[in-house]
């Protein structure tokens, strides 16, 4: 789908060049057309340039390219100057999005984020005679389908990559903030000749490297054990299209990494860091069972729902060993025909009984199989 004039980033790109005189309404609606209808390759954005193939037929290939004037050093530097001191805005844009209202904040500083529609260039190695050929209008219509679906394309048509900007947006905010300050020793307070800062100041927005990159303050000297589980954690908006996560993942990851730090501060729960994918499964299944959020695991898992249940509850008896013993057994002692002991590779065992026609784990870690004599399975 070709944007229309007028609509979000991509529609204010085709208002400039459609109300131009630089192109002929004609060849525009050739470009749209061919856009619209025989479209096959995707637009490769540079600084200062876009291209693509067209292809014409069968085995015509040809490529076309639209170029336009990048935006001057300072040029740059007043408009990410307009994005870092708004902390909404620079929040935005580290969420990968842009407010369209820049146009209308950065062009009163003189700072054009379209170019000029008589700047805008195109060409193309096929043999039509003039310009622009219909894969080089082709070009301007799916170069407005892409700033809408990505504004980055926009910031780097004229000149960043979208990690630069993001970096010197969060640079900007550090300084305006005062991030870069050197932290207090612990027990030191704000000096007669030092202001505390205000509880109604924006708070300091940065990159997340770049803050995992800075050199960590003092830790305090004690910590206040939390009284209460952490809140539920809701982000409340969808992530960027191009993130490889959802939002209802986001919150779950979220709202579990808040559960597991309070676990670990006021019980004094492992981290259980180290675990492998399967591993933790099983850790999430023996949290989710029962709960609202059991559905989701099992979805989300390659075993079905009696086998997490199983592994669950090996989780809950026994932990990591449990999870062990069900993937890797090393021996097994039958007792009869309703219990039987299984080994596994770090020589414990676990008492299985038969329940509703399945093996489930009853107890262990044991040092030995049990007082029964053995009928060993393994050989």
């Amino acid at each position: 789908m070709v944007t229309t004039p007028g609509s979000g980033w991509g529609g204010a790109w085709l208002g400039l060049i459609e109300r131009s005189r630089r192109f002929a309404s004609s060849d525009l609606e050739r470009g749209r057309s061919y856009a619209q209808h025989d479209w096959q390759f995707d637009v490769d954005v540079e600084p200062g340039q876009a291209s693509a193939l067209a292809r014409s037929g069968p085995r015509l290939t040809y490529r076309a390219v639209v170029t336009a004037p990048v935006l001057s050093d300072d040029a740059w530097d007043r408009l990410l100057k307009i994005i870092a001191e708004s902390s909404v805005r620079t929040a935005a844009l580290f969420d990968r999005e842009l407010d369209i209202d820049m146009i209308g904040e950065a062009a009163a500083l003189d700072v054009k984020l379209f170019p000029a529609a008589s700047n805008v260039k195109t060409s193309c190695d096929c043999s039509t005679i003039g310009s622009p050929c219909k894969h080089a209008a082709a070009v301007l219509y799916v170069l407005a389908d892409a700033f809408d679906e990505d504004p980055f394309d926009l910031l780097l048509f004229r000149g960043m990559e979208a990690d630069e900007v993001i970096r010197r947006v969060g640079e900007l905010r550090a300084d305006r903030d005062g991030v870069d300050q050197e932290p207090e020793e612990p027990g030191e307070g704000p000096t007669s000749s030092q202001t505390p800062p205000s509880p109604a100041a924006e708070p300091a927005l940065i990159p997340a490297e770049m803050a995992w990159s800075r050199h960590p303050g003092p830790v305090p000297v004690s910590l206040n054990d939390p009284t209460n589980p952490p809140a539920e954690i809701d982000f409340g908006s969808n992530p960027p299209r191009s993130a490889p996560f959802t939002a209802r993942g986001l919150n779950s990851l979220a709202n579990e990494a808040a559960t597991r730090a309070y676990d670990m501060i006021a019980n004094g729960t492992p981290a259980f860091l180290g675990l492998t994918r399967t591993v933790d499964l099983a850790r999430r299944s023996a949290d989710a069972e029962g709960t609202s959020r059991w559905a989701e695991v099992v979805s989300a898992s390659p075993f079905s729902g009696q086998a997490l249940r199983q592994r669950a509850a090996a989780w809950r008896l026994a932990g990591q060993a449990g999870i062990s013993v069900l993937d890797n057994v090393s021996d097994t002692v039958k007792v009869s025909d309703e219990l039987q002991f299984r080994q596994d590779t770090a020589g414990a065992w676990f008492r299985f009984e038969k329940q509703a026609g399945r093996w489930t784990m009853t107890e262990g870690p044991l040092d030995e199989p049990g007082d029964s004599p053995p009928v060993s399975l393994a050989e």
